[in-house]
């Protein structure tokens, strides 16, 4: 069965999920792969259900094209993950308690904790790079209307981690724009940092108190997969 990630990062996410949820997946016949982006991931889980290739789909919601989502959600079910609005790291990070969002910075390899404060100390025009620093120009900058229950940092991380452009430089030359666009390949914006990000919500019990309940019903029906039969889209065109 292969399951469609929307990009690397969920590919990565998915896999150390599986490892978890599922040990030896891979021999069990699930294949998790990278669509290549929202509309092309849509164009494909599209193509797959005409064929009927049994397949998982797991996505952002960009908003777009809510109809053929639903028309694909509708023929598969819980088969298809689709977050509620936005995309994983909008989803996921604010999850983080305040007293685990250093450890979500912390690269375990040791290479790009320091890129990875760097990246926030860019994006809030400041020198000191210290976690402590940061967090408490966060505070001071947090708006009246943000939601206190999280860390104030957790806004910074996220615009970081996606690459998000400032709004002051949306009109800006590439030359600047493009640094800010790069600060995502300093996170999870790769298999391995997909891989990081979950192995974090399962040590810092995100999973248990917050996930577990969301994926659940598109886990167990990954592996509930193994065992059905081919959708019944396949057997009438092939009779």
């Amino acid at each position: 069965m292969t399951l469609v990630a929307e990009g690397a990062t969920e590919v990565g996410f998915l896999r150390e999920i599986f490892d978890r949820e599922l040990p030896g997946w891979r021999d069990r016949g699930v294949h998790i792969a990278d669509g290549g982006g929202n509309d092309d991931t849509l164009t494909l889980l599209e193509a797959l259900l005409v064929g009927g290739v049994k397949f998982a789909g797991f996505v952002d919601n960009e908003n777009r094209d809510a109809g053929r989502w639903r028309a694909v959600a509708n023929r598969v079910g819980s088969l298809l993950f689709q977050w509620n609005t936005g995309n994983m790291e909008e989803n996921v990070i604010p999850f983080f308690p305040a007293d685990q969002l250093q450890a979500l910075i912390t690269d375990p390899e040791g290479e790009k904790t320091g890129h990875r404060l760097r990246t926030l100390a860019d994006r809030m025009a400041t020198v000191d790079t210290s976690f402590e620093a940061l967090s408490a120009l966060a505070l001071e900058r947090r708006g009246e209307n943000s939601g206190h229950q999280v860390h104030p940092l957790v806004p910074w991380i996220i615009e970081a981690a996606t690459g998000k452009v400032p709004d002051a430089l949306r009109d800006a030359p590439a030359a600047q724009r493009n640094p800010f666009k790069g600060h995502a390949t300093a996170w999870f914006k790769s298999i391995e940092g997909g891989r990081e990000l979950a192995g974090k919500v399962y040590n810092s019990g995100v999973w248990e108190t917050q996930l577990d309940a969301l994926l659940r019903p598109f886990v167990n029906a990954v592996i509930r997969t193994q065992a059905d039969p081919v959708p019944a889209v396949a057997q009438r065109r092939n009779s």
